[in-house]
């Protein structure tokens, strides 16, 4: 990984915002599955196994490219949908 990023949590609310978290998550793949085969083998962690069988499988990883491709066509509408200005004049309405 060129730069270090921390992955994020996927925000409940802000649609705009998933999409960076996935972005992240794609481009820092190969770091995460190395981190838990690291995990698994060198420290014994029951969970690392299983997580890294979970993100390596071909439909997951179809499903992250087509989820970040769909994220990113709905961004610029989530983000003029979730202006303040977007809900109009509270005085004169």
């Amino acid at each position: 990984m060129e730069r270090r990023t921390k992955l994020q949590s996927v925000c409940e609310t802000r649609w705009a915002a998933r999409t960076v978290v996935i972005h992240t998550f794609r481009c820092s793949f190969t770091t995460v599955v190395d981190a838990l085969e690291d995990l698994s083998l060198s420290y014994g962690d029951s969970k690392a196994g299983p997580f890294k069988l979970a993100i390596t499988k071909f439909g997951c990883s179809v499903s992250h490219v087509a989820v970040e491709y769909i994220m990113t066509q709905i961004v610029p509408l989530a983000q003029i949908l979730q202006n303040k200005r977007l809900g109009g004049d509270s005085e004169g309405s």
